[in-house]
């Protein structure tokens, strides 16, 4: 005689599987996201500064005056005395009053390169090209680079400002000379700082979005499951 054996069944007909309720994935995918947010905040915050710092900022004042960054000033044309730094690149600019336009149709040049008298009775002339060429507007006036000159002995220089070109009412600023490789790497470093910042941003804002999303439905099927269990032990 053939015994049947009963099939064996995975459950009760018409019960579903318990809800997930565990927090774990939820809660790593929301610090994740806010890391992210934070990381992409902190970059935003670092490009802007390191924008800032490129900018020519100290050359004018607000009321459109030689700024902190100007270690002399000398009419066009004119002579005037200040002490430089040996072994030092500066740059020269002209500085004149800014009509509101376009920097470029503002821009006069000189007639002819500055000239700098060392302390060894030397001649200089700001013949070099600038390591950047700057142009900045503040307070009604436009400054822009037009030469610039490494000095050998420091000390006191003479600086001798020919006239401008048509004979305009300038002045002749005399500032250290940015390098252009700090410069370059410091356009490289925003550039790529700007595609940090967007990529984290495109990356945690979904990814937090969702987490507390999902964070707050495991919540209530937390919540809902604890009650059930409750119920049925108060029942039984």
């Amino acid at each position: 005689m053939t015994t049947a054996h009963p099939v064996p069944t995975s459950g009760a007909p018409g019960r579903t599987a318990p809800p997930e309720t565990s927090l774990r994935g939820p809660v790593r995918l929301t610090v994740s996201g806010a890391v992210l947010c934070l990381v992409a905040a902190a970059a935003a915050v670092l490009v802007v500064r390191s924008f800032v710092g490129l900018l020519p900022t100290d050359l004018l004042d607000g009321e459109g005056g030689p700024g902190p960054g100007v270690v002399a000033t000398v009419d066009a044309p004119g002579t005037a005395t200040v002490d430089l730094e040996a072994d030092t690149r500066y740059v020269v600019l002209v500085a004149e009053p800014w009509t509101g336009g376009s920097e470029e149709d503002d821009h006069t040049g000189l007639v002819s390169d500055l000239v700098v008298r060392a302390p060894d009775d030397r001649t200089l002339e700001a013949s070099l090209s600038p390591g950047v060429n700057l142009t900045s507007s503040r307070g009604g006036t436009t400054v822009h680079s037009v030469g610039a000159f490494r000095t050998g002995a420091g000390g006191e220089h003479v600086l001798q400002a020919p006239a401008a070109e048509g004979g305009a009412d300038v002045q002749v600023l005399v500032a250290l000379d940015e390098p252009f490789l700090p410069f370059f790497a410091g356009i490289f470093g925003t550039v790529f700082g700007v595609f940090v910042a967007i990529g984290a941003a495109l990356l945690g804002v979904p990814m937090l979005v969702i987490g507390i999303v999902w964070w707050r439905r495991r919540a209530a099927a937390r919540r809902t499951a604890t009650t059930t269990v409750t119920g049925t032990g108060t029942a039984a």
